[in-house]
């Protein structure tokens, strides 16, 4: 599912305007989360728990020695905190600096799977 939203204000986003675009959304953002940046491209990412709790051990397993793996992981874990269910989705300030989410529309994707929602800058026309 992939829709747009525009922004509060710089990293705020409507909680319910996200909610209301499906009962999975609404179930996934009204329990705790965990949000950090993409590795791989300009993008905030939020996880249920449960698939955080997943991916954690997996990524502690690439190789410490593999430059791109320690990249990945540095991004990965450097951004990442915890949403409390209700709390409204406030990106911090160097998490929406790089993601450039500082203005206007967001393209927002949800992964129902991966139980995880990317939010990033609408692409200039």
């Amino acid at each position: 599912m992939e829709f747009t939203v525009s922004l509060k204000k710089p990293g705020v986003l409507d909680r319910c305007e996200i909610e209301s675009r499906s009962p999975e959304l609404g179930k996934l953002l009204g329990e705790p989360v965990m949000v950090t940046a993409s590795p791989d491209r300009r993008a905030v990412m939020i996880y249920s728990m449960q698939q955080w709790e997943h991916l954690v051990p997996r990524l502690w397993q690439l190789p410490k020695d593999n430059e791109l793996a320690r990249r990945f992981m540095q991004i990965f874990f450097a951004y990442a905190y915890r949403l409390e269910a209700g709390e409204p989705i406030t990106l911090s300030e160097p998490l929406a600096r790089y993601a450039r989410l500082d203005k206007g529309t967001v393209q927002v994707q949800f992964d129902a799977g991966r139980q995880c929602l990317s939010i990033a800058a609408e692409a200039a026309a």
